[in-house]
């Protein structure tokens, strides 16, 4: 299992945090393999992780990557912590629980000293590498087989992810909109297939 840490903008206030655990055809930061010895960077691919995928895991949003320090979990796409697949990324959400693990986290927010996210995953078996760099050659995961929990932490090896905190009702809002805008897109898809039939 391999651990990725990544750069997020957490927020202060509100009890939802939010944002993209894994951002597609991102560059990470310069990481380093301790069996072969050597550095590298990572990019994971659009078509590495499916929603299939994350809804027959057992995902975990942990602090610090410590199963003690449990924040929410979906587990086979029930439970308290919310991951889909998204065009740019793998984006996450969850209530921050009225527990002491809770309240650390939305302090330490709060004081920008947790301003991390990380992510736990085994690839598959296809990898791509580039070694245009061979000082620091570029490795591409096209399949994940495995993605296990993502946490709070203090590090960071992608720079394009975020993590945020809003309240419930901005929440609601939001996915009202989104909502709305998808109908909207569909009523319109619907119109101009009629207005095609017709002129046929």
């Amino acid at each position: 299992m391999e651990i990725r840490s990544i750069e997020t903008a957490f927020e202060q206030n509100d009890n939802i945090i939010e944002g993209y655990a894994i951002r597609f055809n991102s560059v990470s930061e310069i990481l380093y393999d301790k069996e072969k010895r050597r550095f590298f960077r990572e990019i994971i691919d659009r078509e590495a992780i499916t929603q299939e995928l994350i809804d027959n895991s057992d995902i975990k949003f942990l602090f610090n990557h410590d199963k003690e320090r449990l924040l929410a979990r979906r587990n086979r796409g029930v439970g308290s912590l919310n991951v889909e697949v998204r065009e740019d990324g793998v984006y996450f959400s969850f209530e921050i629980p009225n527990t002491s693990i809770g309240g650390d986290l939305k302090e330490m927010i709060r004081r920008n000293e947790v301003t991390t996210c990380s992510f736990a995953f085994v690839d598959g078996d296809s990898i791509e590498w580039d070694f245009t760099n061979r000082e620091v050659p570029t490795r591409t995961v096209k399949s994940i087989r495995g993605l296990f929990d993502l946490s709070a932490v203090f590090d960071a090896a992608y720079s394009q992810t975020e993590i945020s905190c809003r309240s419930i009702d901005e929440m609601v809002e939001a996915q009202t909109k989104q909502t709305e805008a998808q109908t909207n897109e569909t009523w319109k898809q619907e119109l101009n297939n009629y207005r095609k039939r017709l002129d046929e």
